[in-house]
């Protein structure tokens, strides 16, 4: 079921899967819910908010035992790379998502809480236009590390945003390049097809060490867990200019990595 709560009794029906309609507002409708979902437990609400956030938070701690098993065993890949890179973030330091596959293992992992980042993304419904030159603009507006995360295509699609004589000190972009479109090979539809690689990827053997070079960025180039390691603990040092982490990855290795994790997490429900 699909429903859209509204004032309004127009509707514009985004995704051609509207079963109703439901003309109040949202809060009017959410505070009703809580109080009907109680009385049919024989509750309060209080007592029923209680009892529904202690479910919630059993399930959460479930889930991060299982992730925190699940990266301790995988091969270095996408997954385990923006584990690291979240975890070795500056405290209070700002962060900038690119689009696609990066902003959602990002959600998947989060994070760590004690670092204190303020992460923003100008993800869209699709589409990676314009995330590299959202970064750089994000950095000239604070004198703290903007870390810019995103894919290869994200990266290449949008480099001329550092043509100018403005990219401040305080940029650093994260690349996770896994030579192409490596989202379509976990979606249900694309991965099967037999143009993925040429379409859909759009394959390369592109790298950014010569785009530092041009715009006179540091440049680091990892392959392995223990290399990014090695990268980052200078990566976030400061410095008198911006720099580039490109973090190589195997889109096979990426594709398998997922599928196990999205089996690891329906065995949760």
């Amino acid at each position: 079921m699909h429903w859209q709560l509204q004032s309004s009794p127009q509707s514009i029906d985004t995704f051609q899967a509207l079963t109703r309609i439901i003309p109040v507002s949202a809060d009017y409708f959410f505070e009703n819910l809580r109080k009907r979902l109680a009385a049919n437990e024989g509750r309060s609400p209080g007592e029923f908010e209680h009892s529904y956030a202690g479910r919630w938070q059993a399930f959460e701690e479930k889930a991060l035992s299982s992730i925190k098993k699940f990266l301790a065993e995988i091969p270095h890949c996408e997954f385990s790379a923006m584990n690291t890179i979240l975890n070795r973030l500056p405290p209070q330091s700002h962060v900038q998502l690119g689009n696609s596959f990066i902003v959602r293992m990002a959600n998947f992992l989060g994070a760590p809480d004690e670092r204190n980042v303020k992460v923003n993304s100008n993800r869209g419904t699709s589409g990676i236009d314009g995330t590299l030159g959202t970064a750089v603009g994000a950095a000239l507006a604070t004198s703290k590390i903007t870390t810019f995360i995103a894919g290869d295509l994200a990266f290449f699609y949008d480099r001329n945003a550092l043509w100018h004589k403005y990219v401040p000190p305080n940029l650093r972009i994260v690349i996770i390049n896994n030579q192409g479109g490596g989202i379509f090979r976990i979606l249900d539809g694309a991965r099967s097809l037999p143009e993925l690689d040429q379409h859909f990827e759009v394959e390369h053997n592109l790298t950014a060490k010569n785009t530092a070079e041009d715009h006179n960025l540091s440049y680091m180039f990892c392959d392995s867990a223990e290399n990014l390691e090695a990268c980052l603990s200078e990566f976030f040092k400061p410095s008198d200019k911006a720099g580039i982490l490109e973090v190589h990855t195997d889109k096979n290795v990426n594709a398998e990595t997922f599928l196990q994790f999205k089996s690891i997490m329906k065995e949760l429900k």
